[in-house]
């Protein structure tokens, strides 16, 4: 898009065109958010204001489960609001089991989420959602001695969904120490498309769950 109208071209200055245009924008950082979206004259033009702030306690919309993980405070935070009782938090699921490949790339997200100051607990579990869709992209993601950039993007994007402040993808970028000394805005803005399509444009996670105990939810 060059700014011109041409044949196909959208017409600029114009409430849906404009809104169109900013809600297809490829570059995450400049694309419209829901929010801004519902903003748009398109809207206003019908008497329809964009809806007021609403904070949702996640702990209590969505009661989880334990886990057991070596940070005693993240089994706080990705489990919270757990109304299970003992006995059945700790009985493993004879139907659904998770193996140690899966529960291993479980706490690889946890530690990245951990680097990302997640708040959120809903945020691990969506990354975990996200990977299994990627599988059928990247068969290293497991690979923990190979980059680990589509990892990575799932984290980056479960956090800039689920949480109140989501990161500067340029500062992601500019790092040039731990771990995302090697990650690379470019690519994450082709996986971020991948995952979107992978996931069918829904980025709910597909289950919630206890790697302490096999339960899925």
């Amino acid at each position: 898009d060059n700014g011109s109208v041409g044949k196909g071209a959208l017409p600029r200055d114009k409430p849906l065109p404009d809104l169109v245009r900013g809600l297809l924008d490829v570059e995450p950082s400049t694309r419209l958010t829901a929010r801004e979206a519902l903003s748009s004259d398109v809207f206003r033009s019908f008497g329809h204001d964009a809806p007021p702030v609403c904070v949702v306690d996640v702990a209590t919309a969505v009661p989880l489960e334990t886990v057991e993980d070596d940070n005693e405070e993240d089994n706080e935070n990705v489990f919270k609001g757990a109304n299970l009782s003992k006995r059945q938090s700790r009985t493993p699921s004879k139907k659904k089991g998770i193996d140690a490949k899966a529960s291993r790339r479980f706490r690889r997200i946890l530690k990245i989420c951990r680097e990302l100051l997640y708040e959120n607990p809903l945020t691990p579990h969506a990354a975990y959602s996200y990977s299994l869709g990627m599988d059928q992209m990247d068969d290293t993601i497991d690979d923990e001695d190979s980059a680990e950039q589509t990892l990575l993007d799932c984290v980056v994007l479960a956090q800039r969904f689920y949480e109140v402040e989501g990161y500067d993808l340029e500062e992601l970028d500019n790092e040039d120490e731990g771990m995302f000394a090697d990650w690379s805005l470019e690519t994450y803005v082709d996986n971020e498309m991948c995952i979107f399509m992978v996931m069918d444009f829904c980025l709910l996670p597909r289950v919630i769950q206890d790697f302490s105990t096999g339960h899925l939810r």
